[in-house]
């Protein structure tokens, strides 16, 4: 079970969300929309959430210059993070 992840309902309501948008949503917008169904939800959940998302292969990470980050649905819908990510 080493490597696994747990399912999560936050999780799944962010990724939901993502698969629901046709716009670019910032971490920010996600959080604020899926807050609304998890009232105890953190931005810090949402980053941690869309990095499972990425190690899963539903989401990939796009860098840009300045230290923004942002994820790509596929097929091809973009979803842009505006946040600097520490440590990378």
């Amino acid at each position: 079970m080493a490597g696994q992840t747990r399912k999560s309902r936050q999780r799944d309501r962010i990724l939901e969300v993502l698969r629901q948008t046709q716009s670019h949503p910032t971490a920010k917008w996600l959080f604020d929309r899926v807050r609304k169904q998890f009232p105890n939800l953190s931005l810090g959940t949402v980053y941690r959430n869309l990095g499972i998302l990425v190690k899963q292969g539903l989401v990939s990470r796009l860098e840009f210059g300045s230290g923004l980050t942002g994820s790509r649905l596929p097929p091809c819908r973009t979803i842009t993070l505006s946040a600097r990510v520490a440590g990378e």
